[in-house]
């Protein structure tokens, strides 16, 4: 007994690329035989679902084949040619702009076959556009989600989502470590103006194109500024350079060692002499100094607008006085003439005193001599009765001392 063989046949309801087409299977066999079914779509891909959807990666022409099978054994097969329509390759570019600046949004979409009958724009602050080429200005910085969705003369349609950036208008301006606004500053002193940090580019009106500029001289000085979206922003202070006073000390002077001097300056608001040690009143204009040295002395003062400059005098102290170098003592611990007394010794500073025995062999030596030799050697030892010889020298005096000094118990 011959078994009737299936008739396959199917309809598709073709779509767009990236979309489900979708085939209704129409075979069909005269007995109560059941069918089972195997669909190859064209593409690689293959079904045996009774009436499958499939998705096309690609527009195209694709030859759909069903191949029909009875559980009987008979099969059948239909080859169908079917065509899949392009969806639009939607992009955009938008480039950055700056707060109250148009963004013009260039639309690059293309489509394979057809062509592109509809753009609907979001520009992601509640606002849109069906233009091909829309402008947008935006009211407020940042980045904002832009889609683009595009449909084809045949209804396909896709979309695209990117970003655009609006940039907030750069700070320009110019600060030093003081703060902000118009400065002073003395003669002989740098001002450091300084642009906000982290943006692309500086021109100042001085040429320089750093960040930090210093100055020195009379004068407005400007900044024009740019950020990475070529923002630009200016701002300019004016610099008042002031003259530092005349700082006077007074003349050099020469005095004899216990002396004081009268220190007279001028020049300035406030005063201050140094080193302040041997200074009466340091800090007024004019005051007594008692140095026991040769002292230079340095006067600072101060204007009105804060700048200092000082000047200095030299006062030269002479120590004149005559030794007066006792020629015997008499170290019994009797309290009286127990040391060797130099007259005058104590005026001076870094007296040497070296003291031999007759044979030539230095005793006793001291670097500072201040009235204290007993009679005893540099070892401690008391040295015998008799006759000895000095030898004094001195800072201060073009002098040196010799003679001789008996020991007398």
């Amino acid at each position: 007994m011959v078994q009737p063989a299936p008739d396959a046949d199917f309809i598709a309801f073709t779509n767009c690329e990236g979309e489900a087409t979708t085939f209704n299977n129409l075979s069909s066999i005269s007995s109560s035989a059941s069918l089972n079914d195997h669909w190859q779509f064209g593409d690689g891909d293959t079904s045996t679902v009774n009436s499958p959807s499939h998705v096309y990666d690609s527009s195209g022409s694709y030859s759909v084949t069903l191949i029909t099978t009875s559980s009987q054994g008979g099969a059948d097969t239909i080859t169908k040619t079917i065509s899949v329509d392009p969806a639009p390759s939607v992009s955009f570019d938008a480039p950055g702009v700056c707060i109250g600046d148009a963004v013009q949004f260039t639309n690059t979409t293309s489509i394979s076959s057809g062509s592109v009958t509809q753009y609907n724009w979001s520009f992601g602050d509640g606002e849109s556009s069906t233009a091909t080429n829309p402008s947008h200005t935006y009211d407020a910085p940042g980045t904002y989600s832009v889609t683009l969705v595009a449909t084809s003369n045949e209804g396909c349609v896709n979309s695209v989502v990117d970003s655009v950036v609006i940039d907030e208008q750069p700070t320009a301006t110019i600060s030093t470590g003081s703060g902000q606004g118009n400065y002073e500053i003395c003669e002989g002193e740098q001002l450091s103006l300084n642009a906000p940090d982290a943006l692309s580019s500086y021109q100042w009106s001085t040429g320089d194109t750093s960040g930090t500029i210093n100055v020195d001289a009379d004068g407005v000085y400007a900044v024009t500024v740019s950020n990475a979206q070529g923002c630009n922003a200016v701002d300019s202070v004016n610099v008042t350079v002031h003259d530092l006073p005349p700082a006077d000390a007074g003349e050099d002077t020469t005095i004899s060692f216990g002396y004081p001097v009268e220190l007279n300056g001028s020049g300035g608001l406030t005063y201050l002499w140094e080193p302040t040690e041997s200074v009466a009143q340091p800090i007024e204009q004019n005051t007594i100094a008692t140095p026991e040295s040769s002292t230079i002395y340095t006067l600072t003062v101060t204007d009105s607008n804060g700048c200092v400059a000082t000047d200095s005098v030299t006062i030269t102290v002479e120590r004149d006085y005559e030794l007066d170098i006792y020629n015997v003592f008499t170290p019994n611990s009797d309290g009286k003439n127990d040391t060797w007394n130099v007259g005058n010794v104590l005026n001076y500073d870094g007296v040497q005193v070296r003291i031999f025995n007759r044979w030539g062999n230095e005793v006793y030596s001291n670097s500072n001599y201040q009235n204290e030799w007993d009679g005893t050697s540099n070892n401690g030892n008391e040295l015998p009765d008799g006759t000895y010889y000095y030898v004094i020298q001195f800072e201060g005096a073009d002098k040196t001392y010799r003679g001789s000094v008996t020991i007398m118990r």
